[in-house]
């Protein structure tokens, strides 16, 4: 199963240490330099639910972790173009509550991509997506595959008072990441450089705190925001969906009205009135196809009381000819 998510991009200034330059030498056929480079990062995804009603489990941003890098960087997912650049590292980031991708990607200069990398700096270029492919979309109400036969549940649709959701489960590979022009995903938001760099080096202890704080933080509001949108586009799908079944209901009491007065208008053709009024009456609530299978035993039994006659009528076709004009009447 393919699929592509899109989350904003977290964009920073990225310390190209050896370690570093030695994970994207390795895709390099001859040996670059660091002025060679625009290194920079991005939160691909996360596990929260999305505008698509869909989250991915912690299952799954593993294995985009274990298979971005070395993914080709592309721009709107233009599988048939050249790539712009390639991811060389991801990483998980969070806890308990919250889970994100991030990865590193980077782009050799020339003179050509140039605007590509000014219109990143400047926030222009601000969002980015993932292609992929993962073994399957799980539905939260039921349980079963939400392309399978078994799940009757659309994501982002009400059933019973609960909006249908998602999630993607089991094996996972990252195909490629690209620069898109909307995010789909929540909660996405620029990270200082130190607490990147918080794998290698140690900061200080107050500042990391309250940086980690002001982060929950926002990514509880964004998620508040989030539910805030669900549960209006909830209510607005609801409100469209009884309209739908109340303009159909209309539809089927005025087709069982016709359908009871036509079996009503046979039984008195064919003598069955006072059977075939208490049966309506004692079974006012009969299934459509069962007062069809009425209608049609009675129309049979018509058929067979009156078979349908023939009436032939001859009109001369010219005045004083012998030939005559035949027509033909069912009565």
């Amino acid at each position: 199963m393919q699929g592509t998510k899109v989350l904003e991009t977290q964009k920073v200034d990225l310390a190209l240490t050896p370690e570093r330059l030695n994970n994207i030498k390795r895709f390099a056929l001859e040996d670059l330099k660091p002025e060679d480079l625009y290194v920079r990062w991005a939160v691909v995804c996360n596990d929260q639910l999305d505008r698509d009603y869909e989250r991915f489990s912690r299952e799954v941003l593993e294995g985009f972790a274990r298979t971005l890098p070395g993914k080709a960087l592309l721009v709107g997912h233009q599988h048939q173009s050249a790539p712009e650049g390639r991811f060389f590292e991801a990483w998980l980031e969070g806890d308990a509550q919250s889970s994100s991708l991030v990865a590193g990607f980077y782009i050799v200069k020339t003179q050509q991509n140039e605007h590509l990398r000014k219109q990143i700096d400047g926030g222009v270029y601000k969002y980015v997506s993932i292609g992929f492919t993962c073994e399957d979309l799980v539905c939260d109400l039921c349980g079963n595959s939400v392309r399978g036969p078994d799940c009757p549940h659309i994501p982002g649709r009400t059933y019973e008072g609960k909006t249908c959701t998602a999630t993607w489960r089991g094996k996972a590979e990252a195909a490629e990441g690209s620069i898109v022009y909307l995010g789909s995903q929540r909660g996405a938001e620029v990270v200082k450089a130190a607490r990147t760099e918080s794998r290698q080096q140690t900061v200080d202890s107050r500042q990391g705190g309250t940086e980690e704080t002001a982060v929950r933080l926002r990514v509880k509001v964004a998620e508040l925001e989030g539910l805030l949108e669900l549960t209006e586009k909830a209510l607005e799908e609801k409100e469209r969906r009884i309209d739908q079944l109340e303009e159909q209901a209309e539809e089927g009491r005025m087709l069982r009205a016709d359908l009871v007065g036509e079996i009503k208008r046979l039984a008195g053709l064919v003598g069955e009135v006072e059977s075939v009024e208490a049966l309506l009456e004692q079974c006012p609530d009969l299934p459509l196809q069962h007062l069809k299978s009425i209608r049609a035993r009675l129309d049979h039994k018509w058929d067979d009381l009156c078979p349908p006659r023939v009436a032939c009528l001859t009109e001369p076709s010219q005045p004083n000819e012998g030939l005559t004009n035949l027509s033909c009447y069912r009565l």
